[in-house]
């Protein structure tokens, strides 16, 4: 089945489609639960001889509509069901970060998937309530080795020594920018091994107005008051933000005092703002951004040709390189009636090439089998010309290098998150000082966990009482 057309207007018309389709999102999983059982949609039903095995496919950056999930259904149809006879994979149209509404369908007994798909703090929200199974007796069984992903993905993804998930795919951030404006600032592009001192210097220099005479800043930088991805700027400093055990905050040490005071004077001097992505890029309005790999088709059509643009690594840390790389994931539903179908699926999507491929044709997204990244390039050229001749490895140096997943604190996730959140905001806007801005996330961090401990433990011997024996989740039907 061919899935994408090279050239640029096929991303047209793919922007398009996606303008088309986006009032037409299909029904979720916390809009199943919200509906009454009697108005839920039918469950799918197995082919004769065949066991079912529902999963939420990882839909990064399209719209779910009629064609998305026609098109998904159709490549499983023709690929692992055609090829598995005794199982049939069906995809489920819901969307990432609704872990809790996952769990809620389970608990009601209303359905659920097979496999979970999530990202940010669903695997440890997932993992806390005792919904996942673990998969090192899966890997030991058929061979597989971690090596085969990411490093960083995979300690994003293991918990207690135990690994819950496997990546969806791989998205390590790097720095998008406009050699342009710099022709025009009279600034020299930055050499790859530049440091963060050269970073700041630069920045710096970049910051004053547009040509519209609107405020410029040097940088946009990815969620960068955000807990979701602190912890990779102190890495960068040598920095855990928390202890193996992911529930003790580790982070208060003057090296993080160091960075967060790195980052606040480039917030407080407007150098350095939150934002991401190419907006910022395309309108001039900032000189770098901080990409991930869920921007690379944006990358492709809103900077495209229209201006002198590259790709760069991040600058060298203190104690090295360091990045944000996604945690986006693929994992297997504890109360799942197949487990070890739905392993046969899970392995399929995330250890065997013929999902990825069609993940990187039809959206760009980096493969999570790093065996894939070289073949990863070779796609995004061809299918979009503009991407060629940028210097699209420093994606693959960034995934086999120095990308780090998010942890998370094993018990709380959100509110560690929101406790980090609050703090980093007050130490980015001057409230208060970079080390008496870590020493209250760690001590909140830590009281919230000592808590939230014993309150898992109360909540999961409460879900044992739910039904979990219910229909497989419905393939709903857009708009229903």
């Amino acid at each position: 089945m061919a899935v994408v057309a090279p050239g640029l207007g096929r991303l047209t018309r793919r922007l398009a489609l996606a303008r088309a389709g986006a009032g037409l999102a299909a029904g979720s999983v916390l809009a199943a639960c919200a509906r009454p059982a009697s108005q839920a949609a039918p469950a799918p039903q197995p082919r004769a001889g065949a066991t079912l095995v529902v999963f939420q496919a990882n839909n990064q950056g399209v719209p779910w509509n009629a064609t998305t999930l026609s098109l998904y259904q159709d490549f499983v149809d023709s690929t692992f069901n055609a090829q598995n006879p005794t199982l049939q994979a069906t995809v489920f149209a819901g969307g990432s970060g609704n872990a809790a509404a996952q769990l809620v369908a389970t608990a009601a007994d209303r359905g659920f998937a097979d496999i979970y798909e999530g990202c940010c703090d669903d695997v440890a929200t997932l993992e806390s309530a005792g919904a996942l199974l673990a998969l090192d007796g899966y890997l030991r069984q058929d061979n597989l080795q971690t090596s085969l992903w990411s490093p960083g993905h995979i300690a994003g993804l293991t918990f207690n020594g135990q690994l819950f998930g496997l990546p969806s795919y791989d998205g390590p951030a790097v720095l998008a920018y406009r050699q342009d404006l710099l022709d025009d600032l009279g600034l020299q592009y930055p050499d790859p091994t530049w440091t963060y001192q050269d970073a700041a210097s630069l920045w710096q220099s970049c910051t004053g107005t547009t040509s519209r005479g609107s405020k410029r800043r040097g940088v946009d930088v990815i969620f960068d008051e955000a807990a979701t991805t602190w912890q990779f700027w102190l890495k960068g400093w040598g920095v855990e933000i928390m202890d193996a055990g992911h529930t003790t905050c580790t982070a208060n040490t003057p090296a993080g005092a160091e960075a967060l005071s790195y980052l606040a004077n480039l917030h407080t001097t407007g150098v350095m703002q939150a934002g991401s992505g190419t907006g910022d890029l395309a309108s001039g309005s900032v000189v770098f951004s901080m990409c991930g790999g869920w921007n690379v088709f944006d990358e492709a059509t809103q900077l495209g040709t229209k201006f002198k643009w590259d790709l760069l690594p991040m600058p060298a840390w203190p104690q090295g390189k360091a990045t944000f790389g996604n945690v986006d994931f693929y994992a297997l539903n504890r109360a799942s009636q197949n487990p070890d179908a739905a392993w046969e699926v899970l392995k399929w999507l995330t250890a065997q090439p013929d999902w990825q491929r069609f993940q990187m044709k039809a959206t760009m997204v980096q493969p999570c089998l790093l065996s894939l990244w070289d073949e990863w390039q070779s796609i995004v050229t061809t299918v979009a010309p503009p991407m060629k001749g940028k210097a699209l490895h420093w994606y693959q140096d960034a995934a086999l290098g120095y990308a780090y997943a998010t942890l998370h604190f094993s018990y709380a996730p959100a509110q560690a998150n929101a406790i980090a959140d609050q703090w980093l905001d007050a130490v980015w806007n001057g409230q208060v000082g970079a080390q008496a801005g870590l020493g209250q996330i760690a001590t909140q961090i830590n009281a919230l966990e000592t808590v939230a401990r014993a309150e898992a433990g109360l909540g999961a011997a409460a879900a044992k009482a739910f039904p979990t024996s219910g229909p497989a989740l419905a393939a709903a039907a857009p708009g229903s």
